[in-house]
Order: C-alpha cells, then sequence, then structure tokens
C-alpha cells in the first residue's frame, strides 16, 4: 500500500504591498503549524519518499519547517507547475512518479488542493475525517491517503482517506 500526503500550505502574511503572491511568506503562526504537522508526522511514522512542492516562498516555508520537524529528509522536487494548480496538474504530476516511490508528499495551494482532496476522498475511514473534507482546507492541514494501485491510475476508487492531520 502507498501513502499519499496531501498538505495546504501553513498561514500566510496577507498579499498587496508590493510583494507578489508567490514571494508571501508564512505568519509567525505559519511556522509554528508547519512545525506541528511535522511533528504529527514524526509521531506516526509517515515519512515520504518524494516531497513535491509548488515552488512558491510560502510552500518552500512549509516544506523546510515541516521537514526538520519531522526529520526526515529526501528527495524533493519544487515545481512551478503546483503554483495555485487545478487538481489535473498535482495527478499529472504524480503519475510522472517512480512507482518505487511508496510514499509522497505533495504541498500545494487552494483551490486545487482542497478539490484534490475531495475528489480522491470516495472512501473515508473515519467519519470525523469525512466532515472535515466537507468544508473549506484551512491552511496548514495534511490529508493522508492510501493508494492502492500505481501512481499514475491515481482516482478515487483506488484511494482510501485515512487521516487528517491539523495543527
Amino acid at each position: 500500500m502507498k501513502h499519499l500526503l496531501l498538505m495546504r500550505h501553513a498561514k500566510t502574511e496577507p498579499g498587496g504591498g508590493g510583494r507578489s503572491d508567490r514571494a508571501r511568506r508564512l505568519t509567525g503562526r505559519g511556522r509554528d503549524n508547519a512545525s506541528s504537522i511535522g511533528t504529527q508526522l514524526l509521531q506516526q511514522g509517515l515519512v515520504p519518499d518524494l516531497g513535491l512542492v509548488s515552488d512558491a516562498v510560502r510552500t518552500r516555508e512549509t516544506w523546510l519547517l515541516l521537514s526538520e520537524a519531522a526529520q526526515f529528509d529526501c528527495d524533493t522536487r519544487f515545481e512551478s507547475v503546483l503554483y495555485l494548480a487545478p487538481p489535473s496538474a498535482y495527478v499529472k504530476l504524480l503519475a510522472s512518479v517512480d512507482e518505487a516511490a511508496s510514499s509522497v508528499l505533495m504541498i500545494g495551494h487552494n483551490p486545487g488542493m482542497e478539490q484534490l482532496v475531495r475528489g480522491l476522498s470516495g472512501k473515508v475511514r473515519h467519519t470525523a475525517d469525512r466532515l472535515l473534507v466537507s468544508q473549506p482546507m484551512r491552511t496548514g492541514t495534511l490529508c493522508v491517503f492510501e493508494v492502492s494501485g500505481r501512481w499514475d491510475e491515481l482516482d478515487a476508487g483506488a484511494s482510501e482517506l485515512v487521516a487528517c492531520l491539523q495543527p
């Protein structure tokens, strides 16, 4: 069984102020939240083989803080295609992942990340998680899916939502 970990970046500073959206940074709360999720991953023994992360500043910072707290050091790819991407872009990128990878963590943005999580949540192990995915996806939320099958065959029928971690 493979694991797909889907995360919306942690809390960011407001847009505007002459800075591009792509350059927005995490707030203090966002930094704490990213570390909190990393600690939860460490406690649950969820260690990805590969990180696929949007190249925006806020997603890079989320990745750095999360991976430090989780004490893992895996291959990481910062992908411009994930910046404000629709669900299809995540799925297409995941289809290119080597089948030897048994766990992949993707960090991206709404609304695409939330739509992807909902689209893959055909089977949900815990009632509380079903309720969570029916609501807007808060910053810093990470959803864990078990995936049966190949990365290039990902769909709701081949995945089950097994946990939602929140800071």
